[in-house]
């Protein structure tokens, strides 16, 4: 058999689809229907039982995180949802008790998967204005503040090192990418070391202006129901900035006021502020760094693009991902 780094992007769907059926004969459930919602790094899944109840099946790419790593996420999860009212997605647990369980033995491609329920919400792309984004501002704030109370020794850093470094990069060193002419390199290579420095010295300084985070807190991962914020996907949960979490978001609203000019990202940037004010101590010098975080952001998702190139489906996003990062620094000149 093809190693499945090797195959078509419509034969790792396929066997993706075998790993899944597998993983669901772990579970209490009686499957009517399996449907695949993304597959990046991580495949997602949306699962219907026959009393039509909908869960979340997420497979992981192999050995990306450990078991220790994925239960704190989960703990993580089970804590917010006992000491806070924030909506978040509901760990299910196997027939065996196990939360996290090894699937992907039928194919010899052993990965980690979970189940959680499924929260019914839906994304607001295309009606995003101030007020959403001053509730995800306080539901940024609000976890950061949970986040707090945890003990976390296993889930990865979002640091200056783990988002723009060389050596110890969490996806790839930038500065060796393999799609990109030699112009576009030299222009990556100093978008990352201006932005390293920056991050850097912002760490030394402010110690206290880091803690446990989602990580990705853009709006595929906001839902709304009956106009109530919710919260999925904490699968990049770990120890970084407050300030680069509030960048994931603005990063977002960056692209989206490009795109429609009846938009306004300073409204927008002020909005979120204003919402994680009003839980989290928000200062002028955070606010400086923004534009550096949406910087890492954007150097970020390109090693990440890097790192998982064997998924062909990704590739399309590559040279787009280029060209924005290029055109943002050129643009703040950071």
């Amino acid at each position: 058999m093809m190693k499945f780094e090797n195959a078509s992007y419509l034969t790792q769907v396929k066997r993706m689809h075998l790993i899944a059926q597998e993983a669901l004969e772990n579970y209490p459930i009686k499957v009517k229907k399996i449907e695949l919602k993304r597959y990046a790094a991580n495949a997602t899944y949306k699962v219907t039982d026959f009393h039509n109840k909908n869960y979340q099946l997420r497979i992981h790419p192999k050995e990306w995180h450990t078991k220790a790593e994925i239960l704190e996420e989960l703990h993580w999860l089970k804590h917010l949802r006992k000491t806070t009212d924030i909506v978040s997605p509901r760990p299910i647990p196997a027939k065996s008790g196990q939360y996290v369980i090894k699937c992907g033995h039928s194919l010899q491609s052993i990965r980690l998967c979970e189940l959680f329920e499924w929260l019914p919400g839906r994304k607001r792309w295309h009606s995003i204005n101030k007020q959403y984004a001053q509730d995800l501002g306080e539901l940024v704030g609000k976890l950061h503040k949970n986040g707090q109370s945890m003990r976390i020794k296993h889930r990865h850093f979002w640091n200056a090192d783990s988002l723009v470094g060389t050596n110890k990069a969490r996806y790839y060193n930038v500065e060796k990418l393999s799609y990109v002419n030699k112009n576009q390199q030299t222009i990556i290579t100093k978008a990352r070391r201006e932005v390293y420095s920056e991050l850097n010295h912002y760490e030394k300084i402010y110690k206290n202006k880091s803690g446990l985070i989602h990580g990705d807190v853009q709006p595929n991962n906001i839902l709304y129901l009956h106009h109530n914020i919710e919260i999925i996907d904490f699968d990049d949960c770990g120890i970084g900035l407050y300030i680069y979490e509030l960048a994931t978001a603005l990063h977002a609203f960056y692209q989206l006021t490009n795109r429609n000019k009846n938009k306004s990202y300073k409204e927008l940037e002020k909005a979120l502020f204003d919402g994680y004010s009003k839980v989290m101590p928000l200062a002028e010098e955070d606010i400086q760094l923004v534009p550096y975080c949406i910087l890492a952001v954007k150097l970020m998702t390109i090693g990440w693009l890097e790192h998982n190139k064997d998924n062909l489906n990704l590739r399309q996003h590559y040279s787009p991902a280029i060209e924005g990062a290029i055109q943002y620094f050129e643009q703040y000149k950071c």
